[in-house]
């Protein structure tokens, strides 16, 4: 699983940019800049993990109203399903709902792209 946030950042792009203000086992709190089209937002994010089942970077302070990013992986027989969910939220009410419309799709590629990379590395991993 990806147990700290320097092994999300391989996988989640977006999370190139980000300085760890604390770690421990479990949990981790950094401070990253997340790229949108034209702005980039900052966010205090919390990044907590059960080992080998799931992960959840939250932020706890920072220009979105709400970011939430889960992943959850479960035995389906000879299977693992991996389970991604994003919640992103900005501020400012009505306009920030605007303002989040064209960002939608964005946000889908980097949904899809994650994956695809989850998919290269498990596949890596049960080749060697």
């Amino acid at each position: 699983m990806i147990d700290s946030i320097d092994r999300l950042a391989q996988v989640k792009k977006s999370l190139s940019r980000f300085t760890v203000a604390r770690s421990e086992p479990g949990l981790q709190i950094a401070d990253a800049v997340i790229p949108n089209l034209v702005l980039n937002m900052n966010a205090r994010l919390k990044y907590s993990t059960r080992p080998d089942n799931y992960a959840e970077l939250k932020q706890i302070s920072g220009d979105f109203r709400e970011y939430l990013c889960t992943y959850a992986i479960r035995e389906a027989g000879v299977d693992t399903v991996l389970d991604m969910e994003l919640r992103v939220k900005f501020r400012l009410g009505p306009i920030g709902f605007l303002r989040s419309l064209p960002l939608k799709p964005l946000y889908r590629l980097r949904i899809h792209s994650e994956l695809r990379r989850l998919e290269r590395q498990v596949r890596r991993m049960k080749t060697a």
